[in-house]
């Protein structure tokens, strides 16, 4: 009984040690993860980082993260061994190595292996077994595998997720051009500019003659010149579009025409 008893009890810690461990490790990946995709974001914002060194920012974001969890769960797989939770029993029981002695005894066959020692022999041997599991089961696994190592993570996760929605509520223009840059390497995303252009009249269809006028709002720094380009759509014989340039000119109010 005494046995069974003891094993539960290092049953039991032994998973608390290990979820606790995987959470903590999940969420400090998570917050690497992140960290070093907002440190190529600002990269990208500083150099307008290349499709290839965008691709290579996710993954460097992705494995450290990865990596930063399996260290994580490595250390609670080392830490939920029996030996190693015997003596974290002791120190936070401060029962003087009764519970490592009474493991040992366990772990060794105990008095059911002693059939040549004196019964004073296998008695004492089952006493301190029966003793440290007594011991094992009165202390408190919140005190022996504490939840702290995972409220900690939580409260870093939660406090760089907080400030990223708050640098998107900021600057929600910065954070979908970030976005999409980063999420669609190979897309057709222009880097992050102050400066937002707004035309006018957009998707719409012109009668062959007809004229057009296009207008240009710009929002931010002003703009010193702007050109309207013009492609035409490749020819059926598998030419190249064609672009031409036009200049437009300013009016009040940072509109141009």
């Amino acid at each position: 009984m005494s046995n069974t008893s003891l094993e539960n009890t290092f049953r039991f810690l032994k998973r608390r040690m290990l979820a606790i461990g995987g959470a903590s490790g999940v969420a400090w990946g998570c917050c690497a993860a992140v960290g070093l995709l907002m440190a190529g974001v600002w990269l990208d914002l500083v150099w307008e980082l290349s499709a290839g060194a965008r691709i290579a920012a996710l993954l460097l974001a992705i494995i450290a993260g990865l990596a930063l969890a399996a260290r994580f769960v490595v250390g609670a797989v080392s830490r939920a061994r029996e030996v190693m939770l015997a003596r974290r029993l002791d120190e936070t029981g401060q029962t003087g190595g009764q519970i490592v002695s009474g493991f040992e005894l366990h772990m060794s066959g105990g008095a059911s292996q002693s059939a040549t020692a004196p019964g004073l022999t296998r008695a004492l041997a089952e006493l301190a077994i029966s003793r440290a599991a007594g011991l094992a089961a009165q202390i408190p696994h919140t005190i022996a595998v504490p939840f702290q190592p995972v409220r900690r993570a939580a409260i870093g996760a939660a406090a760089l997720l907080v400030g990223v929605a708050i640098l998107s509520a900021v600057a929600p223009r910065l954070a979908s051009t970030e976005f999409m840059r980063f999420s669609d390497p190979f897309g057709d995303h222009p880097p992050f500019s102050r400066t937002a252009l707004h035309v006018e009249p957009g998707d719409t269809k012109v009668r062959y003659g007809d004229g057009l006028d296009v207008i240009v709002s710009a929002e931010g720094p002003p703009a010193e010149e702007l050109e309207l380009v013009l492609r035409a759509g490749a020819s059926a014989g598998g030419n190249a579009a064609r672009e031409e340039s036009l200049p437009m000119f300013p009016e009040s109010s940072g509109r141009w025409r």
